[in-house]
């Protein structure tokens, strides 16, 4: 019986000791935070926790469904409450729902002494040290870029016509990426001038005139750590640019790791003063299919259909179809064109119900590793909307901007480059054609270090003009800071018997000042009777 005793009171301390081990192992499981996979894409896993939790670029997290171990995966990009992670190694099948602990994902430092720099991504050995770091930063919360500056441009007439002015003014571009690790992107991009005149050129022109302008204006949101995007303001819509610029919004909702929906709708801008006109509205639906690997071979295929109304009434609806495709870095095919819906007014005046309208394409072929050759074709036109409807057909030309492109671009050695390209604009046979031509080189390291010189030539034919433009830069330093630049030009247009020459001289220099600040100017001078005058460019800005 005492046996018995000892043996029982033995395994009740085992069974108490099992009993604790077991409830502080699941204590420490339940209380250990995780994160779950939401959302599965070709290029990256997407998880629920972000910087929030701990994570940055390069941290290195465990995929397990129950006690099985699926995958090993590295943060990519990370906001506040999201992640995008690639795979490192495999075991088994991703499913949305899976989890990964918190409790002792490895950190940058580890990941570097682990996989010794191999960017896992392309699979070369890039992103090591000093390189791991960079990109984090660039990544990183609340990174400001563009900038800050103060501009003047002074003309001084020469020719006693007293036509000097001035012009002063102040622009800038600023971007905030994600704010507060939320993924949220703000973006500003304007342009404010002040005009001022010796004396007016016209009867109903001021002296003095004033322009601000906005280009961009909004907040977006939406990475590869998001199946949604989103933004407002002042935009060029994504995926549409058939819609041009609108005050307005978007919105885009990633189906599957190929296919994407969303909407867009606003006001146009003003073209001319960047003024709201809310009386011109813009509303369009669209659909985004991708496939592929981008560096390797890709295509996306864009369709819009948006509708342009003018104080309510008719003015424009039409399908907007875009299509990209890459094979590496050896092709890219570019193509988009528009299907012209007409009801109303449109289809009195076209007579069609269907035109196909807008058609632009694009190759791009890299013949070898240092050159590249292109041809494009255009055959964009003006579009008849409400407010031009009842412009005479002689003076809206239908067929302004058809015509064909190709150029080529070539590095004969690491510091000789060429370029040219030869184009023919289309008018039709009672205009007759435009033919424009350009070419240029660069030697660079010439005569030494630091120094370069630039020779280019353009040619323009119309039905009345022809027209030539020589010109030649040479660059080089001054100091360890300073960069300058001068610029010889000649531009010659024949019209019928008369011929015109205006020829100039740039003088130009850049300087830092200190590490965020800087300063450029340059002066022109005109050397011909016609255009005798000087013109003095000073620009003072902060790069932010």
């Amino acid at each position: 019986m005492r046996k018995l005793c000892l043996v029982l009171h033995k395994s009740s301390i085992v069974f108490a000791l099992l009993f604790v081990g077991v409830f502080v192992t699941v204590s420490s499981a339940l209380a250990a935070p995780k994160a779950k996979v939401t959302y599965l894409a070709s290029e990256a896993v997407y998880i629920n926790a972000g910087t929030k939790s701990g994570l940055t670029i390069g941290d290195t997290l465990v995929v397990t469904r129950k006690a099985d171990t699926l995958a090993i995966v590295m943060v990519k990009s990370v906001s506040g409450s999201s992640a995008a992670c690639v795979l490192l190694k495999t075991f088994g099948e991703i499913k949305v729902g899976d989890v990964l602990p918190l409790s002792a994902f490895k950190k940058t430092s580890n990941l570097e002494k682990s996989y010794s720099g191999r960017d896992v991504a392309s699979g070369s050995e890039a992103t090591k040290g000093t390189k791991l770091k960079s990109r984090r930063s660039r990544n990183a919360p609340n990174v400001v870029s563009g900038g800050v500056s103060i501009e003047n441009l002074y003309r001084k007439d020469l020719t006693g016509s007293k036509l000097s002015s001035n012009q002063a003014g102040i622009r800038s571009r600023v971007i905030v990426k994600d704010i507060n690790g939320s993924g949220i992107r703000f973006e500003l991009r304007h342009r404010s001038r002040l005009y001022q005149r010796s004396r007016s050129v016209g009867a109903n022109l001021e002296t003095d005139e004033w322009s601000h302008q906005v280009y961009r204006l909004g907040i977006t949101y939406g990475d590869s750590q998001s199946p949604v995007s989103w933004g407002f303001g002042r935009m060029l819509v994504p995926y549409v640019r058939g819609m041009g610029y609108v005050d307005g919004a978007f919105y885009l909702r990633r189906v599957s790791d190929k296919l994407s929906v969303g909407f867009a709708g606003g006001a146009t801008p003003n073209a001319q003063t960047s003024g709201l006109q809310l009386e011109r509205v813009k509303l369009g639906a669209f659909v985004r299919y991708e496939v592929g690997d981008a560096g390797v071979q890709r295509l996306s295929l864009t369709g819009s259909l948006t509708s342009e109304t003018e104080s309510f009434s008719v003015s424009r609806d039409f399908l907007y179809v875009q299509s990209r495709y890459t094979h590496g870095r050896w092709i890219s095919l570019n193509q988009s064109f528009e299907l012209e819906i007409n009801r109303g007014w449109r289809r009195d005046v076209s007579g069609k119900s269907f035109e196909v309208s807008n058609y632009f394409g694009t190759v791009n072929l890299s013949v070898l590793s240092d050159a590249n050759v292109y041809v494009t074709y255009d055959s964009r036109r003006n579009i008849r909307r409400f407010d031009n409807a009842e412009t005479p057909d002689s003076l809206f030309d239908n067929s302004t901007h058809r015509g064909v492109r190709g150029g080529f671009r070539i590095r004969a050695r690491k510091n000789l480059r060429f370029h040219g390209n030869l184009g023919l604009r289309l008018r039709g046979e009672s205009i007759g054609n435009n033919t424009f031509a350009s070419f240029g080189a660069r030697l660079n390291r010439f005569p030494r270090r630091g120094h370069s010189l630039a020779l280019n030539m353009s040619y323009v034919q119309t039905q009345f003009t022809t027209g030539y433009r020589p010109n030649v830069t040479y660059r080089f330093p001054i100091g360890r800071r300073t960069r300058v630049y001068l610029t010889g030009s000649l531009y010659t247009y024949k019209t019928g018997t008369t011929t015109v020459s205006n020829y100039y001289l740039d003088l130009g220099a850049s300087r830092p000042l200190g590490k965020r600040y800087f300063f450029t100017g340059s002066y022109r001078q005109y050397f011909d009777s016609a255009l005798q005058s000087g013109e003095l460019y000073t620009e003072i800005g902060l790069r932010l």
